[in-house]
Order: structure tokens, then sequence, then C-alpha cells
């Protein structure tokens, strides 16, 4: 598996800066790129939008849409991801939501979270059910895909 060193070396070599829209990972997707020595050259920053008032005053994720398909969804971390990468300015922006624990959200059961990759060319959204209900597993897992996510994209 790709580590986050070695995407801040793809990433640098590309000359490509990335930015970060976290909800259920709480800080831990960032915390893999900025425990790098060297990751400022390309890491611009990170909002982690645990609370949908958070998502949508400074995410600008539109109230109607987490209405309609609820916070955990496709549609809402496709413009988590489109927003913090225009807030930031960055060439790629990644972002998480999901239901870590421990009691389902919105109808949807613990482990299922989406994420996304977006960038100037196309947005790329996942989504998964992690099979364990521990919270730390489902938080980790996440950071995995999503790290995986963005190796897959910047080759």
């Amino acid at each position: 598996m790709i580590n986050a060193e070695q995407l801040i070396r793809k990433l640098i070599k590309q000359n490509k800066t990335i930015a970060l829209a976290e909800s259920f990972t709480g800080g831990l997707l960032s915390d893999e790129f900025v425990k790098v020595p060297g990751a400022s050259k390309v890491f611009l920053g990170s909002i982690v939008a645990y609370s949908s008032d958070i998502k949508t005053s400074i995410l600008g994720v539109d109230k109607t849409i987490i209405n309609q398909y609820s916070v955990i969804s496709a549609q809402v971390v496709e413009q988590m991801a489109h927003n913090v990468s225009k807030i930031m300015k960055s060439d790629i922006a990644l972002a998480t939501t999901g239901v870590a624990g421990p009691d389902k959200q919105d109808g949807k059961p613990v482990g299922t979270i989406f994420i996304a990759l977006s960038s100037q060319d196309k947005i790329i959204v996942k989504q998964y059910t992690i099979e364990t209900k521990l919270r730390q597993n489902i938080r980790r897992q996440g950071v995995r895909l999503t790290l995986e996510l963005l190796s897959n994209y910047v080759v």
C-alpha cells in the first residue's frame, strides 16, 4: 500500500497542491500528510467539518443537498471536495464523510463512508461499507481508502 510520504513525493514531482475536507476522519487524514517532512511544499491545509453547519457555512455545501440526500452521501462529499479545492485554490482535493459509530446516522449504518477526489479535470466519488463496529478502525480504513484513491489518480 502506498503511504502519504510516497504520495507527497509524487505531488512534488508533478508540481500539484492538495487540500482536504474531512468529516468522520476528524483530522486523521491531515495527520498522515503533515507528519511527512516537506509536506508543506504541496499540502495547503484541511478543514475538519464535523457538523452539518460547518459543512454548509464554511465549505459551502448546499443545505438542500443535505436535506435531500443526507450528510452521509455521494452528493455531499462531492461538494466538500470541489468546494475545499476552490477555497484553498488547490490542484487536487480529497474529502471524507461517513458514519464511524457508535450509532447509525441518517438511516445509514455504521461503517458507511464516502470519499471524493476533485481536480481540474475530474471528480471521483467512492462509497464503501467497512465491516467493523470499531470506530477507530473505520476512521483508519477511511484514511487508507482515501490515500489509495489519491494514489490511483497521481500514478
